[in-house]
């Protein structure tokens, strides 16, 4: 099971990788753990690039389950249609072993703070919350040109509407691109075709540490031009 999205959210603290109990392996890392009450234990193994220095630069995690006994690979894990209790307990465990992961050995730092900080102050324009729901949620916040058309449209997510195995929430924000250009932008790690929105002229674009912040303004700016029809000079 891929669980690499969790490298697209945060940034990996690679000293902290022989603590958490991962051994170097060539060119990964790996971690074996029991899954308990089973008789199964879970692998982690991380990969990527080495660096000059012998570190590696990791962009891949995936967890596969084995039996103790004859350390022969459950496959049902993976498989998205097996359902059922025991395949239910092993991939929950798996996931909550992930979150442990991350949560010890990663940097994790949501941007739509200071993304929606930075809106006002750059383009003099205000927040509208025009889908509240009936809770009176207004987690979805529109930017909008002084033609009242919206350039920018922050929300929370699932990373699985990206194509991600994970229900964890990650917030986002959908830019206007040029149509040309749109294709050069997807990288499937922080850029993606719009959730939502046209995809030959929109992109959303991962709110979380690892997504490159001048990269993000200037795409923010290039939205605003587009969507009011001229060019803004001062950002």
């Amino acid at each position: 099971m891929d669980f690499s999205y969790i490298f697209r959210s945060a940034v990996p603290l690679y000293e902290r990788f022989a603590g958490f109990g991962f051994e170097k392996c060539g060119g990964s890392y790996v971690l074996k753990r029991d899954l308990t009450g089973t008789d199964f234990y879970a692998l982690l193994t991380v990969t990527g690039e080495s660096r000059q220095d012998g570190s590696l630069s990791a962009d891949t995690l995936t967890a596969e389950v084995f039996e103790r006994e004859t350390d022969e690979r459950y496959v049902l894990f993976d498989v998205k249609q097996s359902v059922g209790s025991f395949v239910a307990e092993l991939r929950e465990q798996v996931r909550s072993l992930v979150d442990e992961f991350r949560a010890t050995c990663f940097e994790s730092c949501n941007i739509r703070e200071k993304f929606e900080a930075y809106l006002p102050k750059a383009f003099e324009c205000a927040v509208d919350y025009p889908w509240p729901d009936y809770e009176g949620d207004v987690s979805t916040a529109v930017w909008r040109c002084p033609n009242n058309k919206m350039f920018a449209l922050v929300m929370d997510i699932t990373y699985r509407r990206f194509g991600f195995e994970s229900d964890e929430p990650v917030s986002a924000v959908n830019l206007k691109v040029d149509p040309e250009k749109r294709d050069q932008l997807i990288d499937g790690k922080s850029f993606f075709p719009a959730y939502h929105m046209n995809k030959k002229h929109w992109v959303s674009v991962l709110l979380t540490s690892v997504t490159d912040w001048d990269m993000l303004a200037e795409m923010t700016k290039r939205s605003y031009e587009l969507v009011a029809g001229k060019t803004r000079t001062s950002i």
